[in-house]
């Protein structure tokens, strides 16, 4: 679907340590930290995958290119307003 015009494809990376795919959707669930190096506490990408679902989304972990993380969060284009006016 992320080639698809129906959808909408949004992706966030980074350099840093990145995660490994057998630890990736450990790293979805709240409360989980995979390093405790840092400030974080856990929650920010199981509240990424929360959004996702609620409005019928993905979101997919990867490596980057460079390096590090990639978070690619998929989302239904909304119906264009002309079109579900019946303009």
């Amino acid at each position: 679907p992320a080639t698809d015009a129906r959808f909408v494809r949004l992706t966030i990376a980074d350099d840093g340590i990145g995660i490994a795919p057998e630890a990736r959707a450990a790293a979805l669930a709240a409360g989980q930290r995979l390093d405790e190096r840092g400030d974080g506490h856990g929650f920010g990408l199981s509240i990424a995958q929360e959004l996702a679902d609620l409005y019928g989304g993905t979101l997919t972990l990867e490596s980057a290119t460079l390096g590090g993380l990639a978070a690619i969060v998929t989302l239904p284009r909304p119906p264009d307003r002309a079109q579900s006016s019946g303009a």
